[in-house]
């Protein structure tokens, strides 16, 4: 049967495309409408509320060393387009937004230089499973660039995945949201603390005239570690005198020990949550920094490396691998006891030199 220019079974199937449409701009529109809650709740909530794991030295500190470690990866391909374009600035980049935002998209381009891998600013997945598409935008000086493209025209690497979103990456305090609230407030508490005035208040004998409580408060908003002159003192024993005139007392931060206690418990809640051991931001020495290094090479870099190469290889239709031997060189003392030990105990010399990594191919 035919309606107009359509048949019933065309009619039905653009109802179905109508609907699908529809559900996606309203979920789009949800997601807008929340946003916007969002920031309003969060600025008539005042300027704790800006306080976020994301700006905390301790998330900082992950972010730094992981993208550090990934700048110093030698690349193992056999295209020298692709090693060009995985440059130290790229790959540092890779390391740190895995760790900041769980998740860095690359649009897989060609010009006349080669091969351009560049991190988009924004993307957004639709589709079915196995049919993704990518609306990219590429952020430039003046202006940027929106492209719709297929999965297999970005390289799409994630730090973590849920098994109800596979298409969004996840960071380690999208998962461990507590420990970021809790450095949050806690590093939030510590800025209000030191934001307050600072300074010497010092009490001068009462002239007989009614302070003027309005400018005291001034001066004090204005001490910026200056000294501030007030009436007031207490009375002597005798009660003749001011016992404390001309005795300067101290405005300034002074947090309380616990809260001290507990942003340090959090920074390290922070730390291990992103696969760093504390010792390797802190003065630490020795063997517990080796070891925490090593862990740190071995248990976080090495496995995540191997996830981002296995994308970079389906992606770019090239065997590609990332290696940390320099950052393995720092090991070279405890591999070589662990080398020792083992042809002590009657190993073959190629296979102790195998199984701790001080085997070289010529």
């Amino acid at each position: 049967m035919r309606i107009g220019n359509f048949h019933i079974g065309q009619l039905d199937q653009r109802a179905e495309i109508d609907a699908a449409v529809n559900a996606a701009l309203e979920e789009r529109a949800d997601d807008y409408t929340a946003a916007l809650v969002a920031q309003i709740v969060e600025r008539s909530e005042g300027e704790q509320a800006t306080y976020r794991a994301e700006a905390t030295g301790a998330l900082e500190s992950a972010a730094g060393l992981w993208g550090r470690s990934f700048a110093t990866a030698e690349i193992e391909t056999p295209s020298e387009g692709v090693r060009a374009a995985l440059t130290p600035d790229l790959l540092m980049l890779i390391g740190r937004a895995l760790i900041r935002r769980g998740e860095l998209v690359l649009l897989i381009d060609v010009d006349a230089n080669g091969l351009r891998l560049s991190p988009v600013a924004t993307h957004n997945v639709t589709g079915s499973h196995g049919e993704w598409m990518y609306d990219v935008t590429v952020a430039g000086p003046s202006s940027t660039v929106t492209r719709s493209i297929a999965a297999d025209g970005v390289v799409h690497l994630r730090y973590a995945v849920s098994e109800s979103t596979p298409w969004r990456g996840l960071s380690p305090l999208q998962v461990a949201t507590l420990a970021g609230k809790l450095s949050a407030n806690l590093a939030g508490q510590l800025v209000d603390e030191a934001s307050g005035p600072r300074g010497n208040v010092l009490p001068i004998p009462i002239d007989g005239e009614d302070p003027s409580v309005a400018k005291l408060r001034a001066d004090i908003r204005r001490l910026g570690g200056k000294v501030a002159l007030v009436e007031g003192g207490d009375w002597d024993v005798a009660g003749k005198g001011r016992a404390t005139d001309w005795m300067p007392r101290r405005l300034g931060a002074a947090p309380p020990p616990s809260v001290i206690d507990l942003l340090r418990a959090a920074r390290e809640d922070i730390l291990g949550a992103c696969g760093v051991h504390p010792a390797l931001v802190s003065q630490t020495q020795g063997t517990t920094a080796r070891e925490a290094y090593r862990q740190f090479l071995h248990s976080s870099v090495a496995p995540i490396g191997k996830v981002v190469s296995h994308e970079l290889t389906a992606k770019l239709d090239v065997d590609v691998r990332l290696e940390w031997s320099e950052l393995r060189a720092g090991d070279i003392a405890g591999r070589a006891r662990a080398f020792a030990s083992l042809v002590k105990s009657g190993m073959e010399l190629d296979k102790a030199a195998a199984l701790t990594g001080l085997l070289v191919d010529d």
